[in-house]
């Protein structure tokens, strides 16, 4: 493509991310100050409680952005799998495993938007590019990620196997942390032995997300709901999730993902760019 206007592909990546990074914008502003810009003043006041995620949007983006990840200098290693939503019955059937009902976050992830999503990344810059990439990980020489997910019918509260009598793991994971890897519904194993669940004993309708760490007890809360850290990740263009890269932009005070830290615009531009031709 010759000149350098944005692809149609880039527009079809932003066109489904407005809306999320709008309504995050406003989640993390401080509760007590008034809220600028042009928000709807139901958003403003209830932001927290009607936050209204599009599943299908979100999915197609994430095709979308894994989709261009193609066209970055360099070399770049990426599977793109998106299975079909599934249908009411099927997910009914699967509600049933969870005791304090299904998440209505979850059931629309899996019937708008897909039952399964599998697209990790792998990207190491050209030489040229790699000085971009380190403004953002100045250690870097790759970065990775990718939005995925386990199956729905893989995802329910205590399905990580700890036993809540283990000695030895209580004593690794400290008793809070054992209690959290034994209660939550673990939906991404970050390959480290780490994972990401869903905490049932949040909220029963969009649970908090946890980091649940397998080596030492520092599991935590980073997100207060599933579809505000879907909304984040996709922000941050679903780096890691191991935690010593999200950990750039973890509020030390409260504890979650806060997209206004650190470089978000930046580690944008990398992985978004397009290469450009000048030349006919």
């Amino acid at each position: 493509m010759l000149g350098t206007h944005k692809s149609e592909q880039d527009d079809a990546y932003q066109r489904p991310c407005r809306k999320s990074v709008l309504v995050i914008h406003y989640l993390q502003q401080d509760s007590e100050a008034p809220i600028q810009g042009p928000a709807p003043p139901v958003l403003q006041r209830y932001a927290k409680k009607i936050l209204a995620m599009n599943y299908h949007d979100w999915t197609e983006c994430v095709r979308a952005f894994s989709e261009g990840l193609r066209m970055l200098p360099g070399e770049i290693d990426i599977t793109i799998e998106i299975d079909p939503p599934l249908e009411s019955q099927q997910i009914d059937t699967l509600a049933d495993r969870w005791s304090n009902g299904l998440p209505a976050s979850l059931r629309q992830l899996w019937s708008e938007g897909s039952a399964r999503v599998n697209c990790p990344y792998v990207w190491t810059p050209s030489p040229d590019e790699l000085p971009s990439l380190n403004e953002v990980f100045e250690d870097n020489d790759y970065i990775y990620g990718g939005a995925r997910f386990e199956h729905a019918e893989q995802i329910y509260p205590g399905n990580s196997g700890a036993d809540a009598g283990d000695e030895d793991m209580a004593a690794v994971l400290g008793k809070a942390g054992l209690e959290l890897w034994c209660r939550c519904a673990v939906f991404l194993h970050v390959g480290n032995g780490d994972c990401l669940g869903l905490d049932p004993e949040s909220d029963a309708e969009d649970p908090s997300v946890v980091y649940l760490v397998h080596d030492d007890d520092e599991s935590s809360v980073i997100s207060p709901s599933f579809s505000e850290f879907l909304a984040a990740w996709q922000e941050l263009c679903y780096i890691g999730p191991e935690f010593w890269l999200l950990d750039y932009w973890i509020d030390g005070d409260r504890g979650v993902i806060d997209t206004t830290k650190n470089k978000t615009a930046e580690l944008h531009r990398l992985l978004t760019r397009r290469p450009q031709t000048t030349k006919a």
